[in-house]
């Protein structure tokens, strides 16, 4: 594979991070990374817009490294962030699809063979608040890099880009995409077809709370988080469960929860 200068510099860089956190020397590993298979795979996730990259450990759930392309992303700089403070910072509508979202990843995940763990580049997009308090869409994209001998993913190579202008508007999309041939998954359903046609024919404004309810929100925070009064909350819940065909919301997360078995 031909690598131009700026994917290869910004390559280096990547590498000289990643090795950093495993004690590894850069240069040795540099003179080899062309021969290996996870440079094409890094090269994969760089698309129009900016963007930033970082390394996370998903078991303690803590950013190992974040690259100083953050501050002119979203304002605030690497050691300003956590993850605590970065699931605080996604839109209060698109925190339901991203949990959904990650428990759909774990799910996808778990089914695969070990080694073909590797081979999924794992993407969604999300709007998040940036310094300013204003929002722009993120496209993350990320691959398991580390796993333990018992197969658990304990690496994370991640890149956040900046996709607002060319997805301006519009609810969070999960895929996952294969690497080395393996088949690629647009557009993941996140229910079964039966139900996933049923939540459509919701309206948006029903749609949203749909997904705070299933993340078992309350009337009352439902109505803080979308600034509407709690009787309007209330009205759409008994919208909801009538057009979904469901007689109560413990009804309702349950089944969901159980995978409609």
């Amino acid at each position: 594979m031909q690598l131009n200068i700026v994917k290869l510099g910004l390559l280096k860089n990547i590498i000289g991070s990643w090795n950093q956190q495993l004690g590894i020397e850069n240069s040795e590993s540099f003179n080899l990374i062309q021969n290996l298979d996870i440079h094409e795979k890094l090269l994969t996730f760089f698309q129009k817009g900016d963007f930033y990259y970082f390394i996370f450990s998903p078991i303690n759930r803590k950013f190992d490294f974040i690259s100083k392309d953050v501050k002119r992303i979203i304002g605030y700089f690497s050691h300003q962030l956590n993850y605590d403070i970065a699931l605080s910072l996604i839109h209060p509508e698109d925190r339901p699809y991203y949990r959904l979202h990650i428990k759909k990843t774990i799910m996808f995940l778990s089914a695969l063979n070990p080694k073909d763990i590797y081979n999924y580049k794992i993407r969604f997009d999300l709007r998040v608040r940036v310094k300013d308090d204003s929002y722009i869409r993120i496209m993350q994209e990320v691959i398991p890099v580390q796993t333990d001998p018992n197969g658990i993913i304990t690496k994370i190579f991640g890149v956040h880009t900046d996709i607002t202008d060319i997805k301006p508007t519009g609810i969070p999309t999960l895929s996952f995409i294969g690497l080395n041939g393996k088949q690629t998954f647009i557009d993941v359903k996140l229910f079964d077809d039966e139900f996933e046609l049923a939540v459509d024919r919701l309206t948006d404004r029903e749609r949203e709370i749909f997904y705070l309810i299933i993340n078992a929100k309350s009337t009352q925070e439902i109505g803080k988080l979308l600034g509407i009064a709690n009787e309007t909350v209330s009205t759409h819940r008994k919208r909801i469960l009538k057009k979904l065909g469901f007689s109560s919301t413990v009804n309702l997360i349950t089944t969901i929860k159980n995978g409609f078995k």
